[in-house]
């Protein structure tokens, strides 16, 4: 799916992906014949929960960790270490919507409806 379709399903700004992408929080995608660039599932994922856990007030370096970790295969929605955020937690960290998915696999948290102002385009 291009840029446009992304932000679409994310209820988010194309802007707002580019952000991502040029903060390096999500991976270059493989480009079309005619250059545009073709995202995929893998991507709607990453950035859902990127976008989830910045709605949850997590600074964007916390919220990137994050995310890479789960895109390793190392969120399974089990309770995980997390370095930093040991201070605050106890070391433990759990996923808000691992026990409470929905049927349709859509997450509760809106991706996109209120992200942080540091994560806006002008």
């Amino acid at each position: 799916m291009r840029i446009g379709e992304l932000a679409e399903r994310l209820g988010t700004t194309t802007h707002s992906i580019r952000f991502y992408e040029r903060r390096g929080l999500l991976p270059a995608v493989g480009r079309r014949a005619n250059g545009y660039r073709e995202y995929g599932d893998e991507e709607v994922t990453r950035l859902r929960l990127l976008m989830g856990l910045r709605q949850l007030d997590l600074p964007l370096d916390q919220a990137a960790e994050l995310a890479g970790l789960c895109a390793a295969g190392q969120c399974n929605g089990s309770p995980m270490s997390c370095g930093r955020s040991s201070r605050t937690n106890g070391g433990s960290w759990r996923a808000p919507w691992a026990s409470s998915a929905s049927s349709t696999g859509a997450s509760s948290i809106s991706p996109a409806g209120s992200l942080p102002a540091s994560d806006r385009e002008p």
